[in-house]
């Protein structure tokens, strides 16, 4: 069963008058419960698609199909509310906010939400010790290594327990060693948890941890054969 899925999704920008298409056309459906890889090289629209089927952002053709319901024909109230309680977001560089501890980047989902975080004090100290930084709660971004700043950010999107985590690139700014932890981390969470990962990389190596891997070039999609 497709719980998300792409019809004929088209996106430009125009730069000094002039349209740039970057997706051409895109079909695509992500099965609940799976990882889905789509890789290229950079620039080849991967991130735009991402955010796109995230509810980031919107296509300048097609639809998007979000478990029965189109996106277009959403109220902006109903898609913060499925992006806050269904997606969690996973991104290359982080996007931690530097005056804020580790905790308190992690708990900021509930902040937003306005839940009572004493609420979720185990549930947030049991995500800090699986992904291994919770001797390191208390120090600033600055002070964490990449590769503890990403668990963070995994941490982050964790604790509002999603059913889908959306990646970009989250091995692209990690060492060898970091990387493998991170992809560790988020096979667990397909396989114990049954989380959905879309996970958008340049890595062709990654397919091989994937259910469905696609490859995106120039604005156009193909899936891949295992």
């Amino acid at each position: 069963m497709s719980e998300i899925e792409a019809l004929n999704i088209k996106k430009s920008f125009y730069i000094d008058g002039k349209e740039i298409e970057v997706l051409k056309g895109i079909n695509l459906k992500i099965p609940k419960g799976k990882i889905t890889l789509i890789w290229g090289p950079s620039g080849a629209g991967k991130t735009t698609l991402l955010h796109i089927l995230g509810t980031l952002d919107t296509p300048t053709q097609g639809k998007v199909i979000w478990e029965g319901k189109d996106l277009s024909e959403l109220k902006e109230s109903e898609i913060l509310k499925l992006r806050r309680e269904k997606i969690g977001f996973v991104f290359q560089f982080f996007n931690l906010l530097q005056d804020l501890t580790c905790y308190e980047n992690v708990i900021l989902p509930l902040l937003i939400k306005r839940l009572k975080i004493k609420e979720f004090q185990g549930k947030i100290e049991r995500i800090l010790r699986e992904l291994d930084i919770y001797k390191r709660k208390d120090h600033f971004p600055s002070q964490l290594s990449g590769g503890e700043q990403q668990r963070v950010c995994i941490a982050r999107s964790l604790v509002s327990d999603p059913e889908y985590i959306f990646c970009d690139e989250p091995t692209g700014s990690l060492d060898s060693i970091n990387s493998k932890k991170i992809i560790e981390i988020l096979l667990n969470l397909n396989k114990r948890y049954k989380k959905t990962i879309i996970l958008v990389t340049h890595q062709r190596e990654l397919t091989e941890i994937a259910d469905n891997s696609y490859y995106l070039y120039d604005g156009i999609l193909r899936k891949e054969e295992k």
